[in-house]
């Protein structure tokens, strides 16, 4: 069943299922072939499955991704859109609190984000470790996209990022993404107050942010030519907003007549 199902062989998977095999038998990895089936993108065999019994609330493994969330990081968007139109929740989670938005940030774009968001998906709720969407979707090495995605979400909503501030800014400097300066300024925006150089220093020394590349010390990220053009930014707006007039004091994202 599995070589079948890898090769989208449909008369040999239905052959597989007629002589007994099942969606729920599990592969070489000890996962269940209907994983494999979501990585093909072949609704007719996803069909297949289902008609003999694929269980779609079943986890890939002890993290606990179900199918819809293992697909809205691994499968295109026609698999994510056959599981939903068949019903499967966008609100699931595992037990860690990763729901689809979280997977669905990580990915190259926005478009899988983009369609869970528009069906009703959550892009805001953070998970067991604190880590929003937006803030994971920085992790991602072609996130930009998806952050300016989510901060639109943000936008739309009234919704205020100064939960995922200190979090957003911490990646930036980790990271050393190409694009942070891209990103902060897209940020920008909808910060209500600019952390203090001294502030955000404390964060990123604190011993659960510190950076994990051995290579790097905390010294050489805070004086790398990136950090650096990140710290000028975020005084810059610091300066700007003590100019009289320059801050109203709402989120830039409200308007004169408010949300």
């Amino acid at each position: 069943m599995e070589i079948a199902v890898q090769a989208r062989d449909e008369t040999a998977v239905a052959a597989c299922l007629a002589a007994g095999d099942s969606p729920m038998d599990l592969n070489h990895l000890k996962i269940p072939v209907l994983f494999d089936a979501l990585q093909s993108n072949s609704t007719a065999l996803l069909e297949l499955l289902d008609a003999a019994g694929a269980d779609w609330s079943t986890p890939y493994n002890d993290g606990g991704f179900t199918p819809l969330i293992y697909a809205s990081l691994h499968s295109e968007l026609t698999t994510v859109k056959w599981l939903v139109e068949r019903g499967e929740a966008l609100q699931q989670r595992t037990a860690q609190g990763i729901g689809v938005m979280h997977v669905a940030a990580q990915r190259a774009g926005p478009e899988i984000a983009q369609y869970l968001y528009d069906r009703g998906a959550d892009p805001f709720t953070p998970t067991e470790h604190g880590e929003s969407p937006l803030v994971l979707s920085l992790q991602s090495k072609h996130g930009l996209r998806l952050f300016r995605f989510l901060l639109g979400c943000y936008r739309n909503r009234g919704r205020s990022v100064t939960a995922e501030l200190l979090p957003c800014l911490i990646a930036l400097f980790k990271t050393q993404r190409d694009d942070a300066v891209e990103a902060l300024q897209a940020l920008m925006p909808l910060i209500e107050k600019v952390p203090g150089d001294a502030e955000l220093r404390a964060a990123l020394g604190a011993p659960e942010n510190r950076v994990a590349n051995p290579f790097r010390s905390l010294d050489a990220t805070l004086t790398s030519r990136l950090s650096r053009a990140l710290f000028a930014l975020l005084k810059a707006e610091r300066v700007a907003r003590s100019c009289p007039g320059s801050w109203p004091g709402a989120p830039r994202w409200q308007g004169p007549q408010g949300l």
